[in-house]
């Protein structure tokens, strides 16, 4: 193939990848460290297929949990929680980048929280 066509060729095959635009997942929406809006001391880090969750009080993790994570519905996480098997049901909304309502749908009578983006 004559340079003169490789070179228009790459180019437009290059321009065309650049139009791709693919759905993020909801643990890539979610991946990183945050907080509850309504208490700054209660932590969450959601990366990948696990997330871990504590309290900082008085310059000290208290109460920390890990979890095995997996997406198993729309915009639905289940929490595995590594030490004691307990399972965990969360429900996210849309996402603005820096906050996102969770709903734990785990049992009955929902409970909801919101978290905010630590900065």
């Amino acid at each position: 193939m004559p340079l003169k066509y490789l070179i228009p060729a790459v180019v437009l095959f290059l321009a065309s990848c650049a139009d791709s635009r693919f759905t993020p997942s909801l643990s890539d929406e979610i991946r990183g460290e945050w907080m509850r809006a309504d208490d700054e001391n209660r932590r969450y880090i959601f990366e990948g297929d696990f997330a871990t969750t504590w309290n900082y009080n008085f310059g000290t993790v208290i109460a920390p949990h890990w979890y095995a994570a997996e997406e198993t519905g729309e915009r639905v996480l289940t929490l595995k929680e590594i030490n004691t098997g307990n399972v965990q049901r969360w429900k996210f909304s849309e996402t603005d980048g820096k906050t996102v309502t969770v709903v734990d749908v785990t049992t009955y009578p929902h409970f909801y929280f919101n978290l905010k983006r630590k900065q």
